[in-house]
């Protein structure tokens, strides 16, 4: 594919040596210059695989970083282009393929499926028709990403092969679509859905993607390592249901999920998956984690022409991104986050945020305590120190924006676990809410407390009494029930 030219008023650099990225103002022409001639009309725009916006910087690892700026440069004078918006509705264009599937006969199979099936060819449309075509236009291709960027925040995005541009300039995505002929099936369901997606570099965009972390095409990693190093760059492939039910949301955060019975080939070859089986009491039930397959094993040269088949037994519509991204690893992720990523309440607010809880909950402390003086008439608020993940004491304290309670917990151990594919996966760490680190805030009234009592914090004592008047102290140590009951049966 070709590469679309640079701004000339915006320039993007990226260093080896450095996480950070500079942006530089390019200085106007001077009036006698040749760049005020007018320059001949250009030719109309090919379709280019990739992923980079018209409008956007060539390197596509700068694209992905909207908010990186160097300090000096005045923020008021950088002038990004708005999106454009398309006129009129594309023209609606058939483009029928055809696949050669391997047969799945392996036991267990590659699908995940109880039965096998034999090699076959399908059929589908890779054209742009919004029932039936592969093509997946510009704004639900916004959507599919936004998700993918909340809900899956260890990889950044560096270079997209689902990822076309139209003839006018939009960025054009890929996703499952019916299968309309199957042929040669000896045995076995033929498959649903089907998509296609080629993965090749020009090589520009070759010395592009090596302006940082290299990425070790065809080398496959040891089958011991697990886990991603801070800033290594892969090949993966990830896909997601474009439509959610109401019993979907409540069930799974919005992370990768493979279509049902999912067979991958990568240059014919089929590739093993971690995702949804089929379940032998009951076929219709699909049970199971899916994780991102990484395929960079597979491809010994980007440079040619390589190519990724998926054929699902699934009747719904996934999207499908084929891209190599960059390991953000929680630390990193953290330290993002600190930084000014994430939204933090003063100690006023999260004072105001108390008194908001105290009014509305109306919690009185237990009066089970010997040597209670009356404070458990004053309206009260009990908070603990401690993560409840952990049970350790706090170091960031978060929690969810629309949480109902006002108990935090870790920052570092929610990022920490959630960077594991588990059912609970971004789920809060004190109620049942779905989280994704967009949904966090740090509360500044945990902070003041930490910062006056975290040194005392313990198993045994880390309990905070917030009154009424907006006064807070640190409780006496926790008594345990069996101690109280030992020594009432005792006298």
């Amino acid at each position: 594919g070709t590469s679309t030219s640079r701004p000339a008023a915006l320039t993007a650099v990226a260093d080896d040596s450095s996480d950070d990225e500079v942006m530089i103002i390019d200085p106007p022409p001077p009036q006698n210059s040749l760049a005020t001639q007018k320059a001949p009309p250009p030719a109309p725009a090919q379709p280019i695989r990739g992923g980079v916006a018209k409008e956007k910087a060539v390197s596509p690892i700068i694209a992905t970083e909207p908010r990186t700026v160097v300090p000096t440069v005045n923020k008021a004078a950088v002038v990004m282009p708005k999106k454009k918006k398309r006129p009129t509705p594309p023209k609606v264009r058939s483009m029928p393929q055809s696949v050669y599937f391997r047969p799945d006969n392996s036991n267990p199979t590659f699908s995940a499926t109880l039965n096998q099936r034999g090699g076959c060819s399908v059929t589908f449309d890779g054209g742009n028709d919004p029932s039936k075509g592969t093509v997946l236009d510009e704004e639900a291709l916004d959507a599919f990403r936004e998700r993918l960027e909340v809900w899956d925040p260890y990889w950044k995005v560096i270079h997209d092969f689902s990822i076309t541009t139209d003839m006018e300039g939009f960025e054009l995505g890929l996703r499952s679509a019916p299968v309309t002929k199957t042929e040669g099936l000896t045995f076995g369901a033929p498959p649903v859905r089907a998509v296609a997606c080629p993965i090749f570099t020009s090589l520009v965009e070759f010395n592009t993607l090596n302006r940082g972390p290299r990425v070790s095409w065809g080398a496959l990693r040891p089958p011991n390592v697990r886990g991603y190093r801070n800033r290594e760059r892969r090949c993966i492939v990830r896909m997601l249901p474009l439509e959610r039910t109401d019993k979907d949301k409540k069930k799974r955060a919005d992370m990768h999920l493979w279509p049902k019975g999912t067979f991958v080939q990568v240059n014919g070859r089929p590739m093993a998956l971690q995702q949804r089986r089929q379940q032998s009491h009951d076929p219709s039930e699909w049970k199971g984690m899916c994780h991102v397959l990484d395929i960079t094993g597979m491809i010994k040269d980007v440079r040619k022409k390589n190519i990724i088949e998926i054929c699902t037994r699934d009747d719904k519509a996934y999207g499908l991104q084929v891209a190599v991204c960059e390991y953000v690893s929680p630390d990193a992720l953290k330290e993002r986050l600190v930084g000014g990523e994430i939204e933090s309440l003063t100690y006023d607010q999260g004072v105001d945020v108390a008194m908001d809880h105290l009014n509305r909950q109306m919690v009185v402390l237990d009066s089970d305590d010997e040597g209670d003086n009356g404070d458990h008439k004053q309206r009260s608020l009990t908070l603990s120190l401690l993560c409840p993940v952990t049970k350790t004491a706090l170091r960031v304290p978060v929690r969810g924006k629309k949480c109902r309670h006002m108990q935090c917990f870790d920052l570092d151990v929610y990022l920490q676990s959630n960077a594991l594919v588990s059912g609970g996966r971004w789920r809060c760490g004190a109620c049942e809410t779905w989280l994704s680190i967009q949904d966090l805030v740090r509360c500044g009234l945990h902070d003041r407390m930490l910062e006056k009592h975290g040194s005392e914090v313990s198993g045994a004592r880390d309990r905070v009494q917030f009154r009424g008047d907006g006064t807070w102290g640190l409780m006496e140590a926790n008594r345990l029930r069996y101690d109280t009951k030992k020594t009432k049966g005792e006298g």
